[in-house]
């Protein structure tokens, strides 16, 4: 050991003894709401937003993750939108609901998931993913999804296609 300092003493080990503290691997859990909309429901040309958030329940630490989310081009972002989530936190993405009455699908993807810092690997995560539905209404209430040959109440061709009323 070279001693850099002139002030410091150098002392005999007692013994061979070291402390070593271990940290529980990193343990991401992946979750999401929609904020501004009721039971999933947007209104027609109002603000809303999508929330996601890390949480790391080990104790090492984690690297930032890249995210993409696909909502069709219809909710006033790029296609695809792509972002990053600092660390373990939580990103509450904008989105403005279309001036029309439809159902937008939602796909997000963590492209880059984070890595635990210590050994430099994935982090362990139970999902990387996830599938939601938007229902934009001008009526305000619950709105359910059918697969029906209705081509009455869904403007546009006589085929089957997704619908949704709202009571």
């Amino acid at each position: 050991m070279d001693i850099v300092s002139l002030d410091v003493v150098r002392l005999s080990p007692i013994d061979n003894i070291a402390l070593a503290t271990i940290q529980t691997p990193s343990n991401v859990d992946l979750t999401y709401q929609l904020l501004g909309t009721v039971n999933g429901v947007a209104e027609r040309n109002k603000d809303f937003s999508l929330q996601v958030k890390l949480t790391n329940t080990g104790q090492a630490a984690i690297t930032d993750a890249e995210f993409q989310l696909s909502t069709s081009g219809l909710l006033g972002l790029p296609e695809p939108y792509i972002d990053t989530i600092v660390g373990a936190g939580t990103m509450n993405i904008p989105l403005r609901a279309p001036n029309v009455d439809t159902i937008i699908p939602l796909h997000f993807v963590l492209s880059k998931r984070p890595l635990d810092r210590n050994i430099d690997s994935a982090a362990i995560m139970a999902d990387t993913s996830f599938d939601l539905t938007v229902y934009v209404s001008s009526h305000r209430g619950i709105c359910t999804s059918s697969r029906a040959w209705l081509p009455r109440i869904c403007s546009g061709r006589e085929r089957r296609r997704t619908c949704f009323s709202c009571v």
